[in-house]
């Protein structure tokens, strides 16, 4: 399921281009257009156009996103249908577009300029399951508070330096498909 991923800080529009989509990551800073193309037939495919505004989102970056969102509509044809996502209220046919979903801080410089963890300043991401086999990642702040019984948790320094804690009440389900967003970071 083609998919075009496009990020907007500003005036900038950066275009990621997915064949098959795996971890959808959202800074809840920025806002992004999404279109999902479907069919069989190439010259008569179904597009839906998604604007996802982040919970931190200025009203610049979503009022552009959307004008962008229009003008990709137009250069389809009007044959869009659009839909607006806003984080944590995500529709599940905008979820189903990524195997695993993530909430990351930071919008504008820290997500064009991507920051990486350290042993210093780690990373604290809750995992909960979304729908069968699909998952959500949220960075939280790190603390005991954060924390629950139904949940896994993953604190990530490095590469070579990851933790995994899963809360007593996590299913097995969880677990694996845990391990398999740890080989994504």
């Amino acid at each position: 399921m083609p998919f075009q991923y496009h990020y907007l800080t500003l005036m900038l529009e950066i275009s990621l281009h997915c064949s098959y989509p795996s971890t959808g990551q959202f800074f809840k800073g920025d806002s992004y257009i999404v279109l999902q193309s479907s069919g069989s037939d190439p010259s008569n495919l179904q597009h839906d156009l998604h604007i996802w505004i982040g919970s931190e989102s200025t009203q610049d970056e979503y009022g552009t996103a959307a004008y962008k969102m229009v003008e990709a509509d137009d250069y389809l044809g009007g044959a869009a249908v659009q839909h607006r996502q806003v984080e944590g209220r995500e529709a599940d046919e905008f979820l189903d577009c990524f195997d695993d979903f993530e909430y990351l801080e930071g919008g504008i410089d820290s997500g064009f300029n991507r920051v990486e963890p350290t042993k210093e300043k780690p990373m604290f991401f809750k995992y909960k399951l979304r729908g069968k086999n699909k998952g959500e990642l949220v960075q939280i702040p790190m603390a005991a508070s954060s924390m629950d019984s139904q949940s896994g948790f993953i604190l990530y320094a490095d590469k070579a330096t990851v933790w995994v804690w899963h809360g007593e009440d996590v299913s097995g389900e969880i677990a694996v498909i845990q391990v398999r967003v740890l080989h994504l970071l």
